[in-house]
């Protein structure tokens, strides 16, 4: 395929806009960014997102010069792999394709639900205690059944599942212990193969690239996500 003008919306602080920023710099496709504040819902803004209002959007510009969005994380890191995945993508199995999806509607499903759960209850409360235990599950569900290749061992062959569940985990580790005084589990093989996935994914140079001012990058979470916390968070920015 040609070479195609790209620019991808993002806003830092969004972890559905990371998965896109770090698969994109993954994949080594050029592109321009654009940062937005999703929460103002200007014109222009759900023009660009086609009315969705949330980051991340990948902006191309057709042939004919017109552009055309594609919104949404899913949807866009489905759109970069077809432009160039060179085996880093999506399947093209039909079969292992539609493999990758379920574990794709698994993560967004149950897992980053429950993910916000664990981060704006209080410990201990009912809703919070159901919600970690629903997190641990979903999540061995994932560590132990999603493909092999899809937990890489090397840098040169991560899957498409490592970078939509990825800007969650670094969250994880980071907020919980801050704000909740939880860690995830660390014993156990499942457990112990998962917390190793997590320092490869996270210290991938497109990850890192994702990451902006990197030095300040986890102190600004942390503020960003207090609110959160305090149960004053605003969800919605990214899908």
């Amino acid at each position: 395929m040609a070479s195609l003008d790209l620019n991808l919306y993002t806003a830092w602080y969004c972890p559905y806009a990371q998965r896109t920023w770090a698969y994109i710099e993954y994949l080594g496709l050029p592109y321009n960014t654009v940062t937005v504040d999703p929460y103002n819902k200007s014109p222009e803004w759900l023009d660009i997102s086609r009315n969705q209002g949330t980051v991340p959007v990948i902006q191309v510009s057709k042939p004919d010069k017109k552009q055309m969005s594609v919104p949404g994380s899913i949807e866009s890191m489905e759109f970069l792999s077809d432009i160039k995945s060179e085996g880093k993508g999506f399947s093209q199995d039909v079969i292992k394709r539609a493999d990758q999806k379920f574990w794709l509607a698994h993560i967004d499903r149950k897992i980053t639900p429950n993910y916000y759960r664990v981060l704006t209850n209080p410990k201990g409360c009912e809703e919070w205690e159901e919600a970690k235990e629903q997190l641990e599950l979903n999540l061995l569900e994932l560590i132990d059944g999603a493909p092999l290749g899809e937990w890489f061992s090397d840098e040169a062959r991560a899957g498409i599942i490592n970078f939509a569940l990825a800007p969650f985990a670094l969250r994880m580790a980071l907020l919980y212990p801050r704000f909740r005084d939880y860690s995830l589990p660390d014993t156990g093989t499942s457990w112990q193969a998962y917390a190793d996935w997590v320092k490869r994914i996270t210290t991938l140079p497109a990850f890192i690239a994702s990451a902006p001012d990197q030095e300040t990058y986890e102190e600004r979470l942390i503020q960003y996500y207090a609110s959160y916390a305090e149960g004053k968070g605003h969800q919605g920015a990214g899908t």
